[in-house]
């Protein structure tokens, strides 16, 4: 069945079909989109939630084998964590007290610092003078360096 309605911005009327599945038209007039009344679209479902406040079983229960053997393999992967750390700084340690600086820096005797690379030229801020001829210019345009380092000025 068509029915009528009145598009929100612009106050045209606007016909619609009511079997039709479409929430929203076009206003031919103003081009914006108008929705179409409620009751000809379908009703939302409602949803049932199941809400638990009890604590979820593990897989694991106290004493238990599986349980023990959780418990053993954090106790010896920290244990172990432990250990290696003490080794290392014993192994630091003793590293240290074996060491002695004799003499000159191996680094500057063997690999001597290298020169300071030189420095660009200074770049020179005029040349040429405002007119016609060689060595002068008058209204520049272009400007352009050759592969020899020529500066063209056109």
């Amino acid at each position: 069945m068509v029915k009528t309605l009145q598009c929100p911005a612009c106050g045209a009327p606007l016909e619609y079909d009511e079997e039709n599945e479409r929430d929203t038209m076009r206003c031919p007039f103003c081009n914006s989109t108008v929705m179409l009344p409620a009751r000809t679209r379908p009703e939302a479902r409602q949803q049932h939630l199941h809400i638990s406040f009890r604590r979820p079983r593990m897989g694991v229960s106290k004493g238990s084998p599986a349980a023990v053997l959780v418990i053993l393999a954090v106790v010896l992967l920290v244990g172990g964590g432990i250990v290696f750390v003490i080794v290392g700084l014993i192994g630091r340690a003793a590293s240290d007290v074996t060491r002695s600086v004799v003499g000159t820096n191996t680094r500057t005797t063997l690999n001597p610092p290298s020169p300071a690379p030189p420095r660009p030229p200074e770049p020179q801020p005029f040349f040429g003078k405002e007119g016609v001829g060689a060595g002068h210019f008058k209204d520049a345009r272009s400007i352009a360096v050759d592969a020899a380092g020529n500066i063209c000025v056109g």
